[in-house]
């Protein structure tokens, strides 16, 4: 009888520590790619988050929509630096300042990387 005891002990001991082999094991949900915000540039990254979410169809040349030109870094430096454009594209000013207009928000990532060279002096590297 112990000796079925034992072999029971044994069997569950080796059961429970080869089942909590994978609960150790680290998997990223899907989608939740890792954004890296350092040393952000105008025009390697700030550029194409502009141009991958319509930004220039309204925000481009002197008489962009609001005042706002955003296809040279001295337009897009401007609204970074005086907190239009966070304000923006945040949704934290009015809602007719929203940004894209009429679509949906930017990604956290996006909003990430374009607070990032805001806060970096939104430099035009």
């Amino acid at each position: 009888m112990k000796k079925n005891i034992a072999i029971v002990i044994i069997a569950i001991s080796i059961t429970s520590f080869t089942g909590c082999y994978y609960d150790k094991e680290v998997v990223a949900p899907p989608g939740s790619a890792t954004c890296d915000t350092t040393q952000m540039s105008y025009t390697g990254d700030i550029v194409n988050i502009f141009n991958n979410n319509g930004c220039f169809g309204c925000h481009t040349g002197p008489s962009g929509n609001g005042g706002v030109n955003l296809n040279n870094h001295s337009g897009a430096g401007t609204v970074a630096n005086d907190g239009r454009l966070l304000q923006a594209i945040t949704w934290t000013g009015p809602q007719r300042t929203h940004m894209p207009q009429g679509g949906p928000k930017l990604t956290a990532c996006e909003i990430g990387k374009i607070r990032a060279w805001v806060k970096e002096g939104a430099k035009n590297n």
